[in-house]
């Protein structure tokens, strides 16, 4: 797989109906052959492209001793430094050669001198060249840390970017239909500039092609074309971006361009966005471009050269150096290769710390940039699905919303008789009241049947009309009567 077949894959990627087709199924090709050894939690150990909670429990399993030892002869971090550790090896061995020829007497050795060194030096000199390896490992790690902040931030950013657009468009109170279709587009564009940023302006090797360029501004600023004449007469039609590239096509796009352009399109396409949504969202792209700027901080400036290059000449005398000093010690061991395995087992360890300074100095080789983006597909890929079901959702409410109003109106009427019905209710319960108790006053039964309802109260306010009071009025003037009939009694006993 070349960078031009991935190019073609990211541009045709867009035109499916949903973002989030896996455009990248592993590191290109020419990036896997890299001299460049990827740690070992970015590495793709069983086809797991994340680091989960499975992985972390295998990564800290003891198991991990035994697993990890291969990678001692065979890693890409042995395979770069052992022409240096090969070489070590040989000037170490005939050195012990010479040595012991010259010690045996035999000709053509006999009388020259022995080559050795005194040891205090080196046991002087060995803590600061482990100070200045450490130093240096440190301020490697500092820029490999910065350096994955700083693409988990762009990734980030454009993550909480694409939610606004697809959040606040939902609305279809709001914002039109083309307005809504005009955002799927500019969704579009952050995914294709994301891609841009992480595969072609952080690696080495590839530059976008025009049909991305083409892709990125049309999706951002829609279809815009312009015709343009030529010195035959002829006019033909030039993309956006060959304009702003002043027609040179091998031009590589920079990423602040490029997010120039989703910005326009923001604020040309989506004109019912409000001021605070508009600050919002020109906030993140602030952001994006603050985090790339780290990135091109990283990528433009390395550790000062002359530390570096300090390093590595100090590093290099200092194990040339070491056998002739070490080559007395072992002379005992007879003709056993036991210095050259010394040496060795010496200039492996530093090297290799030296090694993975340089490796880790450029984080951005070594970072799952790839993962980034397929993760970022992840999850707008599922984003846009909801969006349309909240389209979908929206379009059958307006569908429905006259039939919604009549129900809601029969509602109000509804709860209007209810509530008369219970003004009704509240009434009767009164005058019932009143004349249980004149009953009582003057000893006078009210028939039970006339005043006792054994229906529910929800039935008593759902049955109410005026007619029912007829029963209430009748024993009303019954009592009344018997009160007025005792009364003339009375009065007639007192005469």
């Amino acid at each position: 797989m070349t960078p031009q077949d991935g190019a073609a894959n990211i541009v045709d990627f867009l035109d499916e109906e949903l973002v989030g087709q896996d455009v990248i199924n592993e590191v290109l090709e020419n990036e896997k052959g890299t001299i460049v050894e990827s740690p070992v939690m970015f590495a793709d150990e069983d086809d797991n492209e994340s680091f989960d909670f499975a992985r972390w429990e295998r990564h800290r399993s003891p198991v991990r001793y035994s697993r990890l030892l291969i990678g001692t002869f065979f890693g890409v971090t042995s395979r770069r430094i052992s022409p240096v550790v090969l070489a070590v090896a040989g000037l170490s061995a005939a050195l012990d050669v010479y040595n012991a020829a010259v010690d045996s007497g035999q000709e053509p050795y006999a009388g020259l001198p022995d080559l050795s060194l005194p040891l205090v030096p080196f046991e002087l000199t060995a803590p600061v060249l482990g100070l200045l390896l450490v130093f240096r490992s440190n301020t490697a790690y500092e820029r490999f840390n910065l350096g994955s902040d700083a693409s988990w931030q762009i990734t980030g950013r454009f993550r909480s970017l694409i939610r606004q657009l697809m959040s606040w468009t939902a609305d279809n109170k709001r914002f039109s239909r083309e307005e809504r279709l005009a955002s799927y587009d500019l969704i579009d564009s952050c995914v294709l500039m994301h891609w841009i940023i992480m595969h072609d302006y952080l690696r080495p090797g590839h530059v976008e092609s025009p049909q991305e360029r083409a892709k990125l501004f049309r999706k951002a600023l829609g279809n815009v074309e312009f015709k343009a004449s030529s010195s035959d007469g002829s006019s033909k039609t030039v993309e956006l971006h060959e304009m702003i590239l002043g027609g040179n096509k091998a031009s590589r796009l920079t990423p602040s361009t490029g997010i120039t352009a989703i910005s326009v399109g923001i604020a040309t396409r989506l004109p019912t966005l409000d001021t605070q949504e508009t600050t919002q969202i020109d906030e993140q792209f602030c952001e994006i471009m603050t985090y790339l700027g780290t990135c091109e901080k990283l990528l433009r400036t390395p550790i000062p050269l002359g530390y570096t290059r300090y390093s590595v000449r100090f590093l290099w005398v200092w194990l040339t150096l070491l056998p002739l000093a070490l080559v007395d010690k072992f002379a005992e061991f007879g003709e056993r290769p036991v210095l050259v395995l010394a040496m060795v087992i010496t200039s492996f360890s530093f090297l290799s710390i030296e090694e993975i300074s340089v490796q880790i100095e450029e984080p951005f080789c070594i970072l799952p940039l790839e993962l980034h983006h397929k993760w970022l597909i992840r999850d707008v890929k599922q984003m846009k699905r909801m969006g349309r079901v909240v389209d979908k959702i929206f379009s059958d409410r307006e569908t429905m919303a006259p039939a919604m109003e009549s129900l809601n109106s029969g509602h109000q009427q509804h709860r209007t008789v209810n509530g008369d019905s219970n003004e009704v209710s509240k009434d009767s319960s009164n005058t019932v009241q009143q004349l249980q108790q004149e009953g009582q006053q003057y000893d006078i039964e009210i028939p039970k049947n006339h005043l006792n309802n054994k229906s529910t109260p929800e039935q008593q306010n759902s049955n109410i009309r005026p007619g029912k009071f007829s029963s209430i009025r009748m024993v009303g003037r019954k009592v009344k009567r018997k009160i007025r009939s005792r009364l003339k009694r009375d009065q007639s006993n007192k005469n």
